[in-house]
């Protein structure tokens, strides 16, 4: 089992390395995304070029991102990255109604999952004190995909969430 601890920058270094190397599958859960492109996004760009160049190399890519209402800050931006998402190609779903989604992770080919503390935001990649860390374990990766799939089946788009 390999293990890596990926605390603040490092974190953006290693899972843009592993977002590169996909072959298969990236599946993504986050509590915020910022709007790529917008107005507050900076190094986490990155991560975003690399799921778009995933997808268009033919990859099942999927994010599920929180979505609560009343909506807030953090809701705001995380519509403007799904329409986004959904622009280029990337499938984006919410778990449902008022169950907040706090978790962030990135699982890529079944083989490798990043979890932790980082939002794909500038504040996250810039400011704050993160800790994420990267498993190779095959039962840990195996669960958490499974876990996600679950979630994405009974997920809705946001659309259908408002």
């Amino acid at each position: 089992m390999t293990v890596k601890l990926l605390l603040d920058e490092k974190f953006l270094t290693a899972a843009t390395a592993l977002l590169k190397a996909a072959k298969k599958e990236i599946y993504v859960i986050a509590y915020l995304m910022s709007i790529p492109g917008g107005k507050k996004s900076g190094k986490e760009a990155q991560l975003y070029k690399e799921l778009l160049a995933a997808m268009k190399r033919g990859l099942d890519c999927k994010v599920i991102l929180n979505y609560t209402t009343p909506e807030n800050k953090i809701i705001k931006q995380n519509i403007g990255a799904a329409q986004w998402l959904r622009e280029n190609g990337i499938e984006c779903k919410a778990v449902g109604r008022n169950r907040t989604v706090h978790a962030k992770m990135i699982i890529v080919d079944g083989v490798t999952v990043i979890l932790g503390s980082h939002n794909w935001s500038e504040r996250a990649m810039t400011r704050n004190i993160e800790a994420s860390v990267q498993v190779n374990e095959h039962e840990i990766v195996k669960y958490a995909r499974e876990n996600f799939l679950k979630l994405w089946d009974g997920s809705i788009s946001m659309e259908e969430g408002k």
